[in-house]
């Protein structure tokens, strides 16, 4: 029975991964097609050029000024801001998720400050964190902790507040600590069971 299951998984990848060749050959093919003859200046280069001068920006190349190192860098530290503000904005948005989630009063009482906050577009946050931190690197990190922040504390407070009432009157029928409360019934119940 698992090696049926096994094959088909098999078979499921080899197909989408057939099916991923066929698209893409199609698209450079219709690319060349509809750029065939035409000279723009170089606005609408056919594949082939357009490939190398790819490879050649993604390249790492000498590092005469601090732009001058290729995609791959550029692409690297941006990954480092997404993953240093979203995990910014969880490390404060979890446990006062967790807060709001478990107190009524506290949340009816912080609910219209998130309300008014929740729906402020991000960028509408950079000339506060420009004008706050006066640098580029800080406000964007800041930018994506206050995109991310809503998310999480919502979702938290959602999935906080589902949880129900009968478990935590049975953990504290059970003199269980805060802590068992907080990771043995209110976390486990937003993840999916393995």
């Amino acid at each position: 029975m698992q090696d049926a299951a096994r094959r088909e998984r098999t078979l499921h990848r080899v197909r989408t991964a057939a099916l991923f060749v066929v698209a893409l050959a199609a698209f450079l093919g219709i690319w060349q097609l509809l750029t065939l003859g035409y000279d723009d200046g170089g606005l609408a280069p056919p594949p082939r050029p357009a490939g190398s001068g790819s490879s050649r920006c993604s390249a790492a190349r000498s590092r005469t000024t601090p732009n001058d190192v290729g995609i791959f860098f550029h692409l690297l530290a941006s990954l480092q801001r997404v993953a240093l503000g979203f995990g910014l904005a969880a490390v404060v948005a979890i446990p006062l998720g967790l807060l709001l989630g478990t107190h009524r009063s506290i949340n009816a009482a912080l609910d219209p400050f998130i309300q008014v906050l929740r729906p402020v577009s991000p960028l509408a946050w950079l000339p506060i964190g420009l004008a706050l931190l006066r640098d580029a690197e800080g406000t964007a990190v800041f930018v994506i902790f206050m995109a991310s922040l809503w998310i999480i504390l919502i979702n938290t407070i959602d999935g906080v507040s589902r949880v129900s009432p009968l478990y935590l009157d049975l953990a504290r029928t059970l003199e269980a600590t805060p802590a068992n409360r907080t990771l043995k019934i209110l976390v486990p119940p937003p993840f999916p069971a393995s």
